[in-house]
């Protein structure tokens, strides 16, 4: 007999929009909190409604910093092609509200600038994903990632 891991449930999310000196992620705080956890098209009402109702992505409230599950985060850094640094990311995270990512909420999502050969990118079973600027905003890729 299997024994499948119970994934329902409420699960809370972070959007991180990552800022650097010379360019930021093209989307504005309100699109992506839009693209994420509207009740219309977005990634929270997509996973709710292939759920049955049974998971729910909601905005994290783990610091006053945070509007709405979003975030802007700037990093001290010229990021090219190829330079990207997931570490960069988190550091930054961790310098703005003094604690890892991961203690902020179940799931954070890093939406970054231009910077890479790649839409986005995940791990199995672990709290963080990366959206390459244009991607960010994307249903089907949010989905596939988280």
């Amino acid at each position: 007999r299997r024994s499948l891991v119970n994934v329902g449930g409420e699960k809370t999310v972070l959007v991180v929009r990552i800022q650097t000196p010379s360019q930021s992620n093209p989307w504005s705080v309100g699109r992506l909190r839009k693209s994420v956890f509207a009740s219309g098209p977005s990634l929270a009402r997509q996973y709710k409604d292939c759920s049955v109702g049974q998971l729910s992505f909601v905005p994290t409230r783990s610091d006053p910093k945070i509007k709405d599950g979003v975030v802007t985060v700037n990093v001290d850094a010229f990021l090219t092609r190829g330079t990207f640094s997931e570490n960069l990311m988190k550091q930054a995270v961790q310098d703005l509200f003094g604690k890892p990512a991961s203690e902020l909420a179940d799931y954070v999502m890093f939406m970054m600038p231009d910077v890479g050969t790649w839409l986005a990118y995940a791990y199995f079973n672990r709290y963080d994903s990366y959206y390459d600027a244009d991607w960010s905003t994307r249903q089907s890729v949010q989905v596939h990632e988280l």
